[in-house]
């Protein structure tokens, strides 16, 4: 025997990259897991700014999906981060877009 943890199969959780990871060994509720790493994308990608959540919040609320996954499967939390993950590129790309015009037209 040896003191290595045992790494068999795919992980069932994703980090905020969507890379499965191995986490330290206990149980892991995936469902929590997954809004804690939904919670840690957005905390990096938006910052404290109550202007930037609200902007998420509304293209949230543009996406059609606005809760969180009742099934919590590898592959159904997997889809729930990367779509979090789209919107904020999405938000991304509206600051950027926005920051260009008001150059322009500045």
């Amino acid at each position: 025997f040896h003191n290595a943890p045992m790494q068999m199969g795919m992980p069932s959780l994703l980090n905020a990259h969507l890379e499965a990871f191995w986490p330290q060994p206990g149980v892991y509720a995936r469902g929590v897991h997954t809004r804690e790493t939904a919670a840690a994308q957005e905390k990096q990608a938006l910052g404290s700014s109550q202007k930037n959540i609200k902007a998420f919040e509304t293209a949230v609320a543009e996406s059609g999906y606005a809760g969180l996954p009742r099934y919590h499967s590898r592959a159904v939390s997997g889809a729930y981060l990367a779509l979090r993950g789209e919107l904020l590129a999405l938000l991304e790309l509206r600051r950027q877009c926005q920051a260009r015009t008001d150059v322009k037209g500045g």
